[in-house]
């Protein structure tokens, strides 16, 4: 027999050991379990008599849910989760990739999630595991695709790597949007991409160029790191220039055995100049010298040119 201190209940027929019974308590209750002789009703022994404590926890309030961010260029996507109870916590993650994560506070941001559905629960050392969550939808917008007419993920912006798949029917960039942003550039193979003039390209990480990238006069790549690019960039600059003037010219680009004479082969051997450590103008004789990447250059219009105009 057991008893919650008001109600006994008897159990007969017993034939296995161990035997386990079912409650369904309200509230904490502490239960005395006997067991009884038929006729007696006396214990069969005193090592046959014991209690057993049944402690009802209260359900946990399901979190909720804040802001979500999807995964960029940059980082994983996130999900902030508020409403969390008082001292440590546990919170249960499920969905695309499962996980559990033991904090404290209030409010909690749910890292490095990859694209999926998720859905959270949490619980605590004197409470029961709440109810889950909504879905929770990690999107990926690390990339987005120009496929001739449309990106694929919306405008590029510093979070996106920019891709360019084909520029039929439409170039991917106007001076409608005089800079565009972006995390990183890859061109593909055989894609021939013009930027406008007047338009920047401000671009975080490296650009790759499968096929070519061809900035015209006044237009311009600017990268906030020290990234290493790849592929064809082809920089236009125009000046006008007449016979005995002079341009300064330095190159965010290199390419390998370009020289000062092959930028300007009309030019005489002894109008080459190169800026060097000494900060003094040092000539170049016959122009020889490669154009390495942000050194200042002078090179005299080719003699061939107009004294006038």
């Amino acid at each position: 027999t057991y008893s919650d201190g008001t109600t006994s209940t008897n159990i007969t027929g017993i034939a296995s050991s161990p035997y386990t019974f079912n409650v369904s308590p309200t509230s904490n209750k502490t239960y005395t379990v006997t067991a009884l002789k038929n006729a007696s009703c006396t214990a069969i022994a005193a090592d046959m008599t014991g209690s057993a404590v049944i402690t009802l926890n209260q359900i946990e309030t399901t979190p909720t849910v804040g802001t979500i961010t999807p995964v960029n260029c940059s980082n994983l996507g996130s999900v902030v989760l508020s409403g969390l109870p008082s001292g440590t916590w546990k919170i249960n993650q499920s969905g695309t990739v499962n996980g559990t994560i033991n904090n404290s506070g209030s409010s909690y941001t749910v890292t490095g999630l990859i694209e999926g559905t998720y859905t959270f629960t949490v619980e605590t050392s004197t409470t029961c595991v709440s109810n889950p969550t909504g879905s929770v939808v990690i999107g990926d917008n690390s990339s987005t695709v120009w496929n001739g007419n449309t990106w694929s993920k919306g405008d590029p912006d510093s979070t996106k790597s920019i891709v360019i798949a084909s520029v039929t029917p439409n170039q991917p960039f106007s001076t409608a949007t005089p800079v565009v942003n972006g995390c990183s550039l890859t061109i593909d193979p055989g894609v021939i991409v013009t930027v406008p003039t007047g338009l920047t390209l401000r671009i975080t990480n490296a650009v790759t160029t499968n096929g070519q990238l061809i900035f015209e006069h006044n237009s311009s790549l600017i990268q906030t790191t020290n990234a290493v690019n790849t592929g064809e960039i082809v920089y236009k600059r125009e000046t006008s220039v007449r016979r005995y003037d002079l341009t300064y010219w330095s190159t965010p680009v290199t390419k390998s055995n370009f020289t000062l004479h092959d930028f300007s082969p009309n030019t005489l051997y002894d109008k080459y100049y190169y800026y060097d450590s000494d900060l003094k103008w040092v000539i170049d004789y016959n122009g020889k010298m490669d154009m390495a990447i942000g050194r200042g250059f002078s090179i005299r219009a080719p003699q061939t040119f107009d004294i006038n105009s």
